[in-house]
This record gives C-alpha cells, sequence and structure tokens, in this order.
C-alpha cells in the first residue's frame, strides 16, 4: 500500500486529537477514498495509506472530512463510565452489611459462608459464632440466620441494582454531555 494522501499541522488540522480508528471508519463510510487502505500516524502527521490514488473530485470532501475529524469516541467514553460504576459498586459491597449493630463482611469467601449458614441451618449448632468485619465475635442465633442472610443479600442485590440503574442512564445517553451528566451518588 503506498501513500496516498499526508495531514500534517500545516493543514490546520487538530493531529493530536485524531482518533485513529474512528477515522478510519469514517472515511470508509464516506465512499470517497475506494481503495482506501488504512491511517498511519508519523510523527506530526497522519498519513492515509491504498492501493489506488484518491479520485480527484472527491479530494475537497476527503480534505473536509479530515479537518471536521471529531476524535471523541462515545462507546469508549461509555465503556469507561461503565468501569467506573462497576468499581464503585465493588466498593460499595466491599463496605459490607450492618445487622444487629455490626457490620459484617461480603467479600466472595464472606457470602459463601452465608449462604451455607442459611442453606444448611439444620447442620449447625446456635448460637453460631461468626466474624464481625473488624474481627469481633458475634453470636448468630438461628430465629436471626434468615434475617441476617436477607439482609446480605438484600445490600449486594441493592448495591447491583444502582449500578445497573446508572449503566443503563448511560447506555441510553446519545451525546457525551448526557453521559457525563449521569452522576454516582452512592
Amino acid at each position: 500500500m503506498e501513500v496516498r494522501k499526508t495531514y500534517s499541522k500545516n493543514d490546520d488540522i487538530d493531529l493530536k486529537g485524531v482518533n485513529r480508528l474512528k477515522l478510519q471508519q469514517e472515511i470508509i463510510d464516506s465512499g470517497l477514498f475506494p481503495a482506501y487502505g488504512s491511517i498511519s500516524e508519523k510523527g506530526d502527521s497522519v498519513e492515509l495509506l491504498g492501493s489506488a490514488e484518491i479520485p480527484s473530485e472527491n479530494m475537497a470532501a476527503l480534505n473536509a472530512l479530515v479537518k471536521v475529524h471529531d476524535p471523541y469516541d462515545m462507546a469508549k467514553h461509555k465503556e469507561e463510565c461503565y468501569g467506573k460504576v462497576d468499581k464503585r459498586t465493588a466498593e460499595l459491597i466491599s463496605n459490607g452489611f450492618m445487622f444487629d449493630g455490626k457490620t459484617f463482611s461480603l467479600s466472595i469467601y464472606a457470602q459463601n459462608n452465608w449462604n451455607t449458614i442459611h442453606d444448611n441451618k439444620a447442620d449447625f449448632t446456635f448460637p453460631f459464632e461468626i466474624t464481625t468485619k473488624d474481627n469481633d465475635i458475634y453470636d448468630l442465633n438461628e430465629v436471626d440466620v434468615d434475617s441476617f442472610w436477607n439482609t446480605a443479600v438484600g445490600t449486594v442485590a441493592t448495591h447491583w441494582g444502582t449500578g445497573r440503574g446508572l449503566k443503563k442512564q448511560i447506555f441510553d445517553a446519545q451525546t457525551k454531555e448526557a453521559i457525563d451528566a449521569v452522576t454516582d451518588n452512592r
């Protein structure tokens, strides 16, 4: 493939903001460069590569397309925002849950333990000693097992649910401003 067109800072184009993959797709979608191959970044310039010359009648439109190229990638921005929501959800879950004035862990291991106690109550002798998040001993009574387990599960479900709601707002947003307006106040 040969270099068919080079754009540089001298062409009054903000090359620092080029989103190479997005610009490639814009060029392909435009149909202005039928034998288009790819974009190569060379220092302070961007080169369009292709197997044939750019039709001269398309050059002005191609130049305009490159000049107005907006490097913003909404899909990438949304993925970054989803990641922030997921991170915050994990932080909230890692804080644990409150039961009877004590804080208990919601780590994967702790959730497994709470499920085991709940699902196998008949196999335990109560009161059963469990550890709080700050390593204190708590005597869990059999009459409290369901309430304890429901509180743990409910806490996780609440954090997941509010996280999903925020991610749905981000998914539904159609502009950068609308995406950025989604605020995680949890």
